[in-house]
């Protein structure tokens, strides 16, 4: 019976060794997981700000290219209106053309309504 005893105990050593080797690897590995969450989430801020600035310089340049654009818009504007000015004569105004004196005068004598008759 002592041998068991002996057996048995060796073998509950081995156990409670096992048992603290395997924890200890334990608590290592979730330090080492700690320890690469905390790089990714470095890593994941560092990537939010190169964006961030490549967003800013995008938005930089694309608003020198609306003002030059509006810049020349000016321009080619300013370009027409002045062409059309030097080659277009002034119109005479539409009222203007057909300006003749209207008359009314009875349809039938008697009656309330009129025609209206150019001369």
């Amino acid at each position: 019976m002592k041998e068991y005893k002996f057996i048995l105990l060796g073998f509950l050593a081995i156990v409670t060794v096992s048992l603290f080797i395997i924890l200890k690897d334990i608590s290592s590995l979730n330090a080492k997981n700690n320890t690469i969450a905390f790089d990714i989430k470095g890593l994941m801020q560092r990537i939010v700000a190169l964006e961030q600035n490549k967003t800013i310089e995008q938005m930089i340049a694309l608003r020198a290219e609306n003002a030059s654009l509006k810049n020349e818009l000016k321009v080619l504007l300013s370009e027409l209106n002045t062409a059309a000015q030097s080659t277009v004569p002034p119109s005479p105004d539409p009222g203007q053309e057909a300006k003749g004196t209207i008359e009314q005068e009875p349809a039938v004598p008697g009656s309330k309504g009129f025609l209206k008759r150019e001369n």
